[in-house]
C-alpha cells in the first residue's frame, strides 16, 4: 500500500520507536510521515529527519 500511495502517515507512540518489531514493518522513506507524542527521543526524530521523514510531535490537547 505504501509503495502505491501518495502519502504515508505512519502514527506510533514514542515508546515503539526503535524497536523490534516495529521498525521490520518497511524500511524509512523520504516523504513520509510520523506522527508520534513528545516524549519520542531527540536523537531519534533528528535519525528520522535527517532520513526525509517528517515528524509531526502531539502534545496534550489545550482546553
Amino acid at each position: 500500500m505504501a509503495r502505491r500511495s501518495r502519502r504515508v502517515y505512519v502514527l506510533a507512540h514514542a515508546a515503539k520507536l526503535g524497536t523490534a518489531p516495529f521498525h521490520a514493518w518497511a524500511p524509512w522513506q523520504p516523504g513520509w510521515s510520523l506522527v508520534t507524542d513528545t516524549s519520542a527521543d531527540p536523537e531519534q526524530v533528528d535519525a528520522l529527519g535527517a532520513r526525509g521523514v517528517e515528524v509531526l510531535l502531539a502534545g496534550p490537547a489545550v482546553n
